[in-house]
């Protein structure tokens, strides 16, 4: 077994992530729930590719 993470694996790739951006109102970007992560009102942003 290898010791690779998510994080590793997008920078072998050559995928970097943006930061998150401020909440327009008073709720949460994201949830975690048992190990799933909900997302409000996110999606891409400028020229996504893929």
């Amino acid at each position: 077994m290898t010791d690779r993470t998510i994080a590793n694996r997008l920078e072998e790739l050559g995928i970097v992530l943006p930061s998150a951006s401020e909440p327009s109102a008073k709720y949460a970007n994201c949830v975690m729930v048992n190990g799933l992560c909900f997302v409000s009102g996110k999606g891409p942003a400028g020229h996504p590719k893929g």
